[in-house]
């Protein structure tokens, strides 16, 4: 049976409020809702298709969770990246006693959603995927983690032209447009103590970047007058000011 998104929309950026009270709840009722939790469980990937596969990867787990190995012992001591899968878990597991299995259930499913939410089903996947991610073949986990390195991050080349070019006219004696730069995350932390004002990151800084510097800021702040303090003593640009390089991209 075919299932339409509500009122057949598919184009949904910038709907926040709608993603939330539409999207969302629709994808929650024509998806497998995995309820895959990063801190309880490891995600594990069989080799194959094949029940043996899973069976392999069921077996290790439980044998490497019931030698209760201390994730401590390898530090400076990484385990090779073609070793067996069980020395492989061994480090990876970190005191996890759950497995969540792509098995064969979840691989004949059309969609796979993770509702982003703690408190439903699919949580939220907030953690570093090659500490969440078991590949048993460690071919495919060396070619996974290759491909994100290369291709899964922000290409910001145009961006980076721009911010030296006026660094570079903008700025005496900096004819190679050197500049500094922070990333200054405000909407995405949980806990306040790790909300800190410009003026205290000024002062950490102020000493090691001097005044009249100029510095690119990538930060999700939308009232920039939270960083009046390092306007006032770095010459700051932001995204903002070159927007408009990016239209039709």
């Amino acid at each position: 049976q075919i299932s339409y998104p509500p009122n057949n929309t598919t184009e949904w950026d910038g709907s926040t409020a709608k993603v939330k009270s539409e999207l969302s709840p629709w994808l929650r009722t024509i998806a497998y809702n995995a309820d895959w939790n990063p801190d309880k469980c490891m995600a594990g990937f069989p080799s194959s298709k094949a029940f043996s596969s899973e069976a392999t990867l069921t077996s290790t787990f439980q044998q490497v969770n019931s030698e209760n190995v201390n994730f401590e012992q390898f530090f400076n001591q990484p385990t090779s990246v073609n070793a067996t899968i069980h020395d492989r878990m061994a480090e990876f597991i970190a005191g996890r006693n759950e497995m969540c299995m792509y098995d064969n259930q979840v691989q004949r499913e059309q969609v796979v959603h993770f509702a982003g939410k703690a408190k439903l089903a699919g949580g939220r996947l907030l953690v570093h995927f090659y500490a969440f991610l078991f590949f048993s073949d460690w071919h495919v986990d060396l070619w996974m983690k290759r491909f994100v390195r290369d291709h899964v991050r922000y290409i910001d080349d145009r961006i980076v032209a721009a911010v030296r070019e006026d660094a570079r006219k903008k700025i005496s004696n900096n004819a190679d447009g050197i500049f500094d730069s922070f990333h200054i995350r405000r909407g995405d932390f949980q806990y306040k103590k790790t909300r800190v004002e410009a003026s205290e990151i000024l002062k950490a800084a102020k000493d090691e970047i001097p005044k009249g510097t100029f510095v690119y800021v990538a930060t999700d702040e939308r009232d920039k007058k939270f960083f009046a303090d390092m306007e006032g003593h770095w010459n700051v640009v932001y995204m903002d000011n070159y927007m408009h390089l990016l239209d039709g991209v």
